[in-house]
């Protein structure tokens, strides 16, 4: 599924991607139907640090248009290489406006 890969990218670009395993793909809601051959581009970006979890805001756009198709959050967990979650250091700060509503939004998901 390329809406994981996406918020994986994210995730992954801010550690090592071996330390980074899947917890829950939050709310992941079709804005509008993505016909066969529809050509989308997809944005993701890290939108909340915990001690071990990180969360990333994917959104999947018509490449044309620009329309917003899909969206939503997946939480990741940062592992040692025996799978034990462990503290990864990253701090993200919100500071524009729809950052900071979409790090609001990713504190109230659970998992």
């Amino acid at each position: 599924m390329w809406f994981v890969e996406s918020g994986f990218i994210a995730v992954a670009s801010l550690t090592h991607p071996e330390n980074i395993v899947c917890l829950n793909i939050h709310g992941m809601l079709f804005k509008r139907p993505i016909a066969n051959g529809h050509v989308v581009r997809f944005e993701s970006k890290v939108v909340l640090a915990g001690r071990t979890r990180l969360v990333s805001y994917v959104k999947v756009l018509g490449n044309r248009d620009e329309e917003l198709l899909l969206d939503g959050f997946i939480s990741f967990i940062h592992v040692d290489g025996k799978g034990t979650p462990v503290a990864h250091g990253i701090v993200i700060e919100a500071k524009d406006p729809e950052d900071i509503a979409l790090q609001e939004l990713a504190r109230n998901l659970r998992g």
